[in-house]
């Protein structure tokens, strides 16, 4: 495996390992806390590591080498990947329009600390993969992971 495949891996699996936890806490917390907007956003979560599942496979594909099917390679596996992952963004962004919508205003909202820090939490750590994928696809000149910031 190239440098380039080897370095957009490892952004996505570290994406896919922290938007899963994100997931898992955020859903506990909304649970918890009765919220709506919290429980939304844990999906949210759920479907950014799916975007970064889908990512890893554009990679792969793009490693493989030409063959007498495709005798210019499998580089444009890449741009496709980079491609559902911005069809995924947007349905997920009218999901949650349609879902907040539905729910405004229907439920008692519990405030408790833990759902503070879970949030703070999740600023930082989206922060962090935003910088990460943002510093790493102008690295190696990936539309994929430019797609994911």
């Amino acid at each position: 495996m190239n440098n380039r495949e080897n370095k957009g891996i490892k952004l996505s699996i570290f994406g896919t390992i922290i938007n899963i936890i994100l997931f898992i806490t955020k859903l506990f917390v909304g649970i918890i806390t009765n919220s709506s907007a919290i429980i939304a956003e844990a999906f949210n979560n759920l479907l950014d590591s799916l975007s970064f599942i889908l990512s890893i496979i554009g990679f792969r594909f793009a490693k493989k080498k030409n063959n007498h099917y495709y005798p210019f390679g499998y580089g444009r596996a890449e741009y496709l990947a980079g491609f559902i992952v911005s069809l995924i963004t947007i349905s997920v962004g009218i999901e949650l329009i349609k879902y907040t919508t539905i729910n405004f205003n229907s439920n008692n909202i519990i405030f408790n600390n833990s759902a503070l820090i879970v949030l703070i939490f999740s600023i930082i750590s989206k922060f962090i993969i935003g910088i990460q994928s943002k510093i790493t696809s102008k690295k190696i000149n990936s539309i994929t992971l430019r797609a994911l910031y």
